[in-house]
């Protein structure tokens, strides 16, 4: 039991290093430098996702755009698609101005992710 408990400690430790770690340290890219057709597929799948109501799908799709193609770390690709999602069904939630703008600040983080990869600045408001 002793042991058990020691290996699942040592590799929570380890997780918790890899994802700081991940989310933590600069790793800029230049966003520019992207594959097109992947892009155009990836952004056909999360629109698809979106309109038919499969958000752990698009979440996926997301965090597979952020990494592969704007070359976001593993862990960090995620938290920009849980931004980006989180924005997107805030938004389809939405019925008036009032309730759209509550996607914003959701908007304003994953543009902040997405700016903390790139060696290109721009405004992420």
């Amino acid at each position: 039991m002793r042991k058990t408990l020691i290996v699942v400690l040592c590799s929570l430790a380890i997780l918790v290093l890899w994802i700081s770690a991940d989310l933590l340290r600069a790793s800029p890219h230049d966003l520019r430098r992207f594959d097109a057709h992947a892009v155009a597929k990836l952004e056909t799948a999360m629109w698809r996702s979106y309109y038919e109501h499969r958000r752990v799908a698009m979440f996926a799709e997301l965090a597979d755009l952020l990494r592969t193609q704007y070359h976001l770390p593993y862990w960090r690709s995620w938290a920009g698609a849980w931004h980006a999602a989180r924005a997107a069904v805030v938004f389809e939630r939405g019925r008036q101005r009032s309730d759209y703008r509550l996607a914003l600040p959701h908007l304003v983080s994953y543009y902040g992710i997405v700016r903390r990869g790139s060696v290109v600045p721009f405004d992420i408001q």
